[in-house]
């Protein structure tokens, strides 16, 4: 086999383009050498760590998209939180403070809040406390 094929072979069998017929060339030549066996082996190692690493670029970059809040976007976000202050903010103001309001109705009130705020406190620790062992790696 000239070292042409045999170079054109070895790419197309770790990027996993080669035929089957091409595979079982290269393997059928390679079984009785050793040493183009270990660099095939080689090869596909390098591969496995070539495609890790693209597959953590693509992800952060998803993560990087995600991030991106767009103007409107934001906008949106901050009028539907000054409408749900208002609107939330005001009606349990005037229900904990109105004298007529049974006791259930507040108690209810008091639990729902307390639970929000602590379900909150959490999603706000668990991602303070995540740790990126990438996180150092410069893009």
């Amino acid at each position: 086999m000239s070292p042409e094929r045999l170079e054109e072979l070895m790419v197309k069998v770790v990027d996993r383009a080669a035929t089957p017929a091409e595979e079982e060339e290269l393997l059928a030549w390679a079984a009785d050498r050793p040493e183009v066996m270990a660099e095939l082996e080689r090869h596909r190692a390098l591969k496995a760590v070539t495609d890790g690493w693209v597959a953590r670029l693509e992800g952060e970059l998803h993560q990087d998209r995600e991030r991106q809040i767009s103007p409107l976007r934001g906008l949106g976000l901050a009028l539907f939180a000054l409408a749900l202050a208002v609107l939330l903010g005001g009606g349990l103001t005037e229900l904990l403070l109105d004298e007529a309001a049974p006791l259930w109705a507040k108690g209810g009130t008091a639990l729902l809040l307390g639970s929000l705020f602590l379900l909150f406190l959490s999603v706000l620790r668990g991602r303070l406390a995540t740790h990126d062992p990438y996180n150092e790696v410069t893009r």
